[in-house]
């Protein structure tokens, strides 16, 4: 595991974590100080194609385990959920995605984005556009209920 970079959100560090094989590649947003996994990134590498399976930063952070939490509690942190949306995260995790694209033998990064994508996050596809995505029409390639297929050819 490899940890990207720090940064500071709302007062917390946050990290990139990496988990990168041959075939899969996942970067994990990590609140360090809630001891919580904020977002993630979850692609599979094949023949050059990078595909994002899924890519999220929660609304609500998620519980830690029992153990965990009880341990947050011990050293004073504060029991409560937190929202990380809205702060450019998922702009920061694509970003260091692309980085890591950009310096491997990746000739293609695609993926789908479903309508639900769409209704959540409404600049979603002028972020991945701004990133040098291009819009396409769904594909046999693309999993049911996409709306738009996205897709970046390497530099």
């Amino acid at each position: 595991m490899y940890v990207f970079i720090h940064m500071n959100v709302k007062g917390h560090e946050i990290s990139v974590h990496e988990l990168i094989d041959d075939t899969d590649w996942l970067l994990e947003l990590v609140c360090e100080d809630c001891l919580s996994w904020i977002g993630y990134v979850d692609c599979s590498f094949e023949s050059g194609r990078l595909h994002i399976l899924d890519f999220k930063v929660y609304t609500e952070v998620p519980k830690p385990w029992p153990i965990v939490d009880g341990l947050r509690q011990f050293l004073g942190f504060p029991a409560s959920r937190k929202n990380f949306r809205g702060f450019g995260l998922g702009s920061y995790l694509l970003d260091c995605l692309l980085a890591k694209v950009d310096t491997n033998a990746v000739c293609e990064v695609w993926g789908e984005v479903t309508q639900g994508d769409i209704d959540t996050t409404p600049h979603l596809l002028e972020l991945y556009q701004s990133r040098g995505f291009s819009l396409m029409s769904p594909d046999e390639h693309c999993m049911d209920g996409t709306a738009v297929k996205i897709i970046r050819t390497g530099r």
